[in-house]
């Protein structure tokens, strides 16, 4: 685990669509200035560190910048390299980093920084431990200042897009020299990146502002010089403040606030699908080491009243992890299963407990959370299933979801990311290797599938290796995913131009205009 403890807290899933943002109606003179209201905040801004919302995820990506970048189609570009070659057998990849890049405390972009990062990433003891995307990276070298070879210890279909910081956003470059002068601690609030936007000011809790980097190597055609996420806890709150135009942008707005949001002049109001929501079963222990207890509760779940009351409509019920954003997503496979009460009596008999079985969920406390689970509490009832909600400071519950696995019997899981490669979602919950281990589903099968992934560069193939691997974890009910969120926001359109989202599903800094800046 991580030797730098600092608690989490994240920055509300603000995803996506952190991009349609704005200013207030009567802007600053000196500066165009925009503010997004969340209820989260950021508590650590180190990429040794596993980002645990796309709130974080968007703040990250406009500090930082990783050595590849990846295009809206997909594609793999040059970002802090400048390019790169693979040899035919496909195990070293040579990188070109581009001249005269500076971090935001004036130290070189050079390859001893680069190798730095790379080998600071594969460490078990840095940060949240190895990126798993780097596994078959047998070793890294500085040719020269600004030539960076990677070794593999065997052909890896996606090394590309990891180096492009596609899933995981440890894969982004720090500054060594800061880290290093600072400390792990220290540097977690005092960041230094490569990217459009550098950090101004931070009182976590309260609000987050960061400021045009005006030293960025890269083009830069929008206007914006500061953008502050403010700290809104309490949904009413947080439209009032919309309402009055101290915040020109929201996200993941609750159903009953979102019509009021929408009456305001000039807001802009739409739904981005992104992620999946799951169930995670704990399968270490009893009830979830007996799968038919476990499809017992994936038949008794009522996901309809969750879509209606939690969502608003805006979500559909899931047929896998695998969601619709991802290119490996099937219409067909596997099936989605419907609610069967006469289904979950029957396997619950089968697992010897007819008369059903008590479950703690750990789940941060968060009302839509805590009333996704008062839903779930109530349909499964009806044949049995008591479901206790542990509600949970979010360092506790990401403890129980990826350390202690005697926490709760399940978790509570919102995955809201744009992951790159396909296998990345089932990469979370499935294997031995998984992110989230409160699961621990290890069976040889899956391992086979997962072993032979690295090799399969062709892309279709790729993608029906990916759709065998999900059909396998669904067979086997890893865990219970239940919905396909849709994302609400809304944004001051009158006032905000030439926004657009990049290859990450995260707002391009570096080019949208605030009207009369």
């Amino acid at each position: 685990m991580r030797n730098r403890n600092k608690s989490r807290i994240s920055i509300l899933a603000l995803l996506t669509l952190v991009l349609l943002l704005a200013i207030p109606a009567g802007a600053q003179d000196a500066m165009n200035e925009f503010v997004i209201g969340v209820s989260e905040t950021v508590v650590t801004l180190d990429m040794g560190v596993r980002s645990p919302s796309l709130a974080h995820k968007q703040v990250a990506y406009a500090i930082y910048e990783p050595l590849l970048r990846l295009g809206t189609d997909g594609s793999i570009n040059p970002a802090l390299a400048s390019d790169w070659t693979m040899s035919e057998d496909r195990l070293t990849i040579t990188l070109n980093l581009r001249e005269g890049v500076a971090f935001h405390d004036g130290s070189p972009l050079d390859a001893d920084t680069v190798v730095w990062n790379i080998n600071s990433a594969r460490d078990p003891e840095f940060g949240d431990g190895a990126l798993p995307d780097y596994g078959r990276i047998a070793s890294v070298e500085a040719l020269d200042a600004l030539t960076v070879q990677i070794t593999m210890s065997a052909p890896d279909a996606n090394i590309l897009p990891a180096l492009a910081a596609g899933s995981d956003s440890r894969a982004l470059i720090m500054s060594r020299a800061a880290f290093e002068a600072l400390g792990a601690d220290e540097y977690a609030f005092n960041p230094s990146g490569t990217g459009a936007f550098k950090l101004a000011s931070w009182e976590p809790g309260v609000e987050l502002v960061l400021e045009r980097n005006e030293a960025y190597w890269g083009e830069s055609s929008g206007n914006a010089d500061r953008v502050a996420f403010r700290v809104i806890l309490d949904a009413s709150a947080a439209t009032l403040n919309y309402q009055s135009g101290d915040v020109h942008a929201m996200f993941s707005i609750s159903a009953p606030e979102l019509p009021l949001l929408e009456a305001v002049p000039g807001t802009v109001s739409g739904a981005v699908a992104r992620g999946v929501n799951v169930l995670a079963l704990n399968q270490h222990r009893p009830p979830f080491d007996n799968i038919h207890n476990r499809r017992a509760v994936m038949y008794a779940i009522d996901v309809e009243p969750v879509i209606a009351l939690v969502y608003g409509g805006l979500a559909q019920p899931a047929r896998g992890i695998t969601p619709p954003n991802s290119f490996a997503f099937s219409e067909e496979s596997p099936p989605r299963i419907a609610r069967d009460l006469d289904a979950a009596r029957a396997e619950l008999a089968a697992a010897g407990n007819p008369d059903g079985f008590e479950f703690e969920v750990s789940v941060v406390a968060q009302p839509f959370r805590i009333q996704v689970l008062e839903i779930m509490q109530a349909s499964l009832a009806e044949v049995g299933i008591g479901l206790v909600i542990q509600a949970n400071e979010r360092a506790r519950h990401i403890a129980a979801l990826r350390e202690d696995t005697d926490i709760a019997e399940a978790g509570f899981v919102q995955i809201l990311a744009a992951l790159s490669a396909p296998e990345a979602y089932l990469g979370r919950f499935a294997g031995c290797g998984a992110n989230i281990k409160i699961v621990g589903y290890c069976m040889d099968e899956y391992e086979a599938l997962v072993a032979a992934l690295p090799g399969i560069f062709d892309s279709a193939e790729r993608v029906a290796h990916v759709r065998e691997m999900n059909e396998v974890a669904w067979r086997d009910t890893i865990s219970v995913p239940y919905l396909y969120p849709q994302i609400p926001y809304v944004y001051r359109g009158d006032i905000i131009e030439d926004f657009a989202l990049n290859g990450y599903g995260l707002l391009d800094w570096t080019n949208f205009t605030v009207v009369g800046g």
